[in-house]
């Protein structure tokens, strides 16, 4: 390339990622946990009433 150069056209190869709806699954699984966790706490704090 020179100064005065027109760029026409630009060739960008298209990094290989996974599609995004896999950020779903960790999602759910941490929501779970939390979920869990906060039901053996309901359990365990029910029971020392």
């Amino acid at each position: 390339m020179d100064f005065g150069d027109y760029v026409t056209a630009m060739d960008i190869e298209q990094i290989a990622r996974p599609a995004k709806e896999w950020v779903y699954l960790p999602a759910l699984i941490i929501l779970l946990g939390v979920v869990l966790a906060q039901r053996r706490r309901m359990k365990r704090n029910s029971g020392s009433s």
